[in-house]
């Protein structure tokens, strides 16, 4: 049995209070109220998968990687620190890139939710 301060789990506020008063059983007061300030420690969550499916593309075709077919979220952070690392698995079967639509032909090695 207790009694529990449950946060809502959202990043903001990072604080909270709450004011209680004590009386005696039989309603005799015996502190009138009293103010609790409740400090919300950040926590770094892990960024949630909006969007995530499958590709098909025709031989020699490019493929726009929007946010409708790539897309997480990072609660803790803006869409430009969320940051992509380009693993070609399937290098000798499968002989593509990256490329960042305002400078083709460069291959990208990374890239952030905002690009």
């Amino acid at each position: 049995q207790g009694v529990v301060y449950s946060h809502d789990g959202s990043e903001m506020p990072r604080s909270d209070e709450f004011v209680f008063s004590l009386h005696t059983a039989d309603g005799d007061v015996l502190v009138d109220s009293t103010r609790v300030k409740v400090t919300i420690q950040p926590v770094n969550d892990f960024p949630r998968q909006v969007n995530l499916s499958a590709i098909s593309i025709a031989v020699g075709s490019r493929l726009y990687l929007t946010s409708g077919r790539l897309a997480f979220v990072d609660d803790d952070g803006a869409a430009s620190t969320t940051r992509y690392e380009w693993i070609n698995t399937s290098r000798t079967l499968l002989p593509a890139r990256l490329e960042h639509v305002l400078n083709p032909g460069s291959p990208l090695s990374h890239f952030t939710q905002e690009d």
